[in-house]
């Protein structure tokens, strides 16, 4: 038996919306059924559950009725016995909504329209492990330190927006580094001003191996010398942009947290103004050629998903 048949739930009886009477959930009309849905979804007890109906691919028969939408996260159950011999649930494996089935007519059971999932977290799957949704706000923030910079970034899951599974969009800042170590841009007053990168990445997560996530990602924004003034408007002076390829190799180290490597290759697009301060500092310092920033970057860094 699955751990939904070992398993006790709430009582199945709501009161019709329209009628003073009590009836079961299924003869309660599509319109306020939503209502209801909408209303439990965030309490525990009303968390969608259900078996695993097959391991390859992971489906379950839930669908849109149940409000499953792509990338939504479940965790899986296993039913097992402590020392006391008292039952308890273990979580051993977390996947997400890969392709959700339309079951938004009155379910019968007997369906073989099912939802699909991918693994990202745990061991293996058996058919008949309890399924149960552990929804997250499709976030991530993180820090990376490379060849090249030491960055933060925050990442969104565009899942249930675009309806394909593993998209993300983020912003990406960081302070460039190189050879020097913290490269500063000297002004003509003789201020000295830190460079950073700020953009925008679109990343695609492939994951395999169970815990394991391949991520290419390419991004594009300004390079700046914070702090760095326009002579004329007084405002942050932006003349030099950047754009950027880049391959991540993570291990869901928890259910809500990677580790990863990366590497990759940025080409800069200096402005006049950004080029002549360089430049500037090149003839300063006696150096042989300008300092830029690094092309190729290898580096280590982390997320935390929430």
């Amino acid at each position: 038996p699955s751990g939904i048949e070992q398993s006790e739930f709430p009582v199945v009886y709501v009161a019709n919306a329209k009628k003073p009477v009590m009836t079961t959930l299924s003869s309660v009309n599509s319109d306020f059924y939503n209502e209801v849905m909408v209303g439990v979804k965030h309490v525990k007890d009303f968390m969608v559950q259900s078996p695993v109906a097959k391991r390859r691919p992971i489906s379950a028969k839930i669908g849109t009725k149940e409000g499953l939408t792509v990338d939504k996260r479940f965790d899986i159950m296993e039913r097992r016995l402590n020392k006391e011999g008292e039952e308890y649930d273990k979580r051993i494996a977390c996947v997400r909504v890969k392709k959700v089935a339309d079951n938004d007519t009155i379910a019968t059971g007997e369906t073989e329209n099912y939802s699909t999932f991918y693994q990202f977290k745990g061991r293996g799957i058996q058919e008949g492990m309890t399924m149960v949704e552990n929804p997250d706000l499709g976030m991530s923030v993180g820090g990376i330190l490379t060849t090249s910079e030491l960055g933060v970034l925050v990442e969104y899951r565009l899942g249930k927006n675009i309806g394909l599974p593993g998209f993300l969009v983020g912003l990406n800042a960081g302070l460039v580094l190189n050879d020097k170590f913290v490269p500063m841009l000297i002004d003509l007053d003789g201020s000295k001003h830190a460079v950073l990168k700020i953009g925008l990445n679109l990343a695609k997560e492939f994951n395999f191996a169970r815990n394991f996530v391949f991520t290419p990602t390419i991004s594009g924004g300004t390079i700046i010398g914070l702090g760095l003034k326009d002579a004329t408007t007084g405002e942050q002076f932006v003349d030099s942009y950047y754009v950027e390829g880049s391959l991540k190799l993570g291990y869901m180290v928890a259910h809500n947290a990677q580790v990863f490597i990366d590497a990759g290759y940025s080409y800069s697009i200096l402005g006049p103004t950004f080029k002549a301060l360089l430049e500037l500092e090149q003839y300063d310092k006696g150096w042989d050629k300008m300092r830029k920033p690094n092309a190729i970057r290898l580096g280590a860094g982390f997320k935390i998903y929430f």
